[in-house]
């Protein structure tokens, strides 16, 4: 429970001071816009500004002192009024205590008349006695609240002019001229960004991704015949190239080779895809063939600078494929006389794909093997299918995915916790892959990569 309350308190002292920060910064933009339309010094300017708050000083005391009499007229009024109905309530009672069942048969018919139109005349007096009275209350009322906001207009004013008069830096005239024309707005404007992504943040987790989850799932291909295999590798790769066989790797992976496998370069992997080629460095690539007929060659391979950067290679054969993040592709083998088939899967018409932001997948075509890259290793995932039990399902963070066989369905989850959502610590959506077949996976994400072009 203390621990709780610990990150309970650093997260509200982290957000107060955020917003602290936000509100220096829109005072200080607001002071350097007011000394850049200032077209008078700042002496002229400070002197400006005494005279405009003596000004309106003078205003908030006329205003004062008019509603001060306003106020006393309207309850010496009060007054007279309910004194009024006091009195013609009191002749009312007066009048009907007279009457009884013998005066109504022996007495004076004409005295009897005059009273009954006294009593009339009286309750006519009353009703508008407290009609008057109700209305002098509601402006006794207005008048009280009108003569709060002069005083409290008087005391904010005397409290600016003391300032400003006390003021002699040109730096601190024009911030505390912008906090007090702009602080209201700037505090408003704050309690509404705090109040709108919390809204925001409710709205999107209890109302939008309920709905969304339940949409159908990206699937790219009902059925393979022949499924792809992975096979971890730890620290230095040797991988034997065949005879006839190509391999395409990125520079920073290749530490040598025989000098009977011929090497070359590539300017780009695949030209159907040349912005993913170059944002994801498979460009300039090193190009290693083994045209010898005497058995297989041992390449080296292995990350240059990253020690913590292990490689899989990912067999796969002829009439299977499999959907991959070409980020973390570090080369490809490819049998003889064989090309590289990447097919650009584009299921834009369904809102899956939007919500994930992924709206192209690139699956990979067998026969080729690929060598896939992963911070701290990879881990392949077979998802199988077994009789009287549901349909496998594993759910994962979109980070560590690498990449999936394409029969999987593939769709957004919604985050287990609220507030972790929150709070920031997860995104709104995991992803979800069911079914049957292979996923690849990264045992932690890797750290973010700064520069022109994000890890795709």
């Amino acid at each position: 429970m203390r621990a709780l309350l610990n990150r309970l308190g650093a997260l509200f002292l982290r957000k107060l001071a955020f917003y602290a920060l936000v509100a220096a910064l829109g005072v200080g933009t607001y002071a350097v816009w007011l000394f850049v339309h200032e077209p008078n010094d700042a002496s002229n300017h400070r002197f400006a500004r005494i005279v405009d708050l003596a000004g309106r000083r003078d205003e908030f005391q006329t205003q004062h002192g008019a509603l001060v009499k306003q106020l006393v007229a309207f309850q010496s009024e009060l007054a007279v009024q309910e004194s009024r109905a006091k009195q013609a309530d009191a002749i009312i009672l007066r009048l009907h205590g007279m009457e009884s069942w013998w005066d109504r048969l022996i007495g004076n018919r004409a005295q009897q008349q005059a009273n009954t139109e006294q009593i009339t005349r009286m309750k006519v007096v009353k009703q508008a006695a407290t009609r008057r009275d109700v209305e002098l209350r509601q402006l006794i009322a207005k008048a009280t609240s009108s003569l709060e906001d002069a005083d409290a207009g008087l005391a904010r004013t005397r409290r600016e002019l003391a300032e400003v008069q006390h003021i002699q830096s040109p730096v601190m005239l024009y911030l505390n001229e912008a906090w007090h024309r702009g602080a209201n707005a700037l505090i408003l404007l704050l309690i509404l960004c705090v109040c709108a992504r919390t809204a925001g943040k409710i709205i999107l987790y209890y109302g939008v991704a309920p709905v969304i989850v339940r949409g159908r799932p990206v699937r790219l291909a009902k059925v393979q015949e022949v499924a792809a295999s992975a096979n971890p590798i730890k620290g230095s790769v040797e991988v034997a190239l065949w005879p006839g066989e190509t391999l395409w790797v990125k520079r920073e992976y290749f530490q040598g080779s025989p000098g009977e496998i011929t090497q070359g370069r590539r300017l780009l992997l695949n030209w159907s895809i040349p912005l993913t080629c170059l944002a994801c460095g498979l460009a300039w690539m090193v190009v290693l063939r083994n045209r010898f007929a005497g058995g297989g060659r041992q390449i080296s391979l292995a990350h240059a600078d990253n020690a913590e950067v292990e490689l899989t290679m990912v067999d796969v054969p002829a009439g299977s494929s499999i959907v991959l993040r070409p980020g973390f592709l570090a080369g490809v083998i490819t049998p003889t006389n064989q090309p590289l088939v990447i097919h650009r899967r584009w299921p834009v018409f369904l809102w899956q794909v939007w919500v994930m932001r992924e709206f192209r997948f690139l699956e990979f075509l067998g026969p080729c093997r690929l060598l896939v890259a992963g911070h701290n290793g990879v881990r392949p995932e077979r998802l199988t299918a077994q009789e009287g039990k549901p349909v496998p399902v594993r759910r994962i963070e979109q980070e560590i995915i690498i990449g999936f066989t394409p029969t999987l369905d593939y769709q957004p989850v919604q985050a287990v916790s609220f507030w972790s959502y929150y709070r920031g610590r997860v995104p709104l959506f995991n992803r979800l892959l069911s079914g049957t077949g292979l996923c690849l996976l990264q045992d932690k994400p890797a750290p973010r990569a700064s520069g022109w072009f994000p890890r795709p």
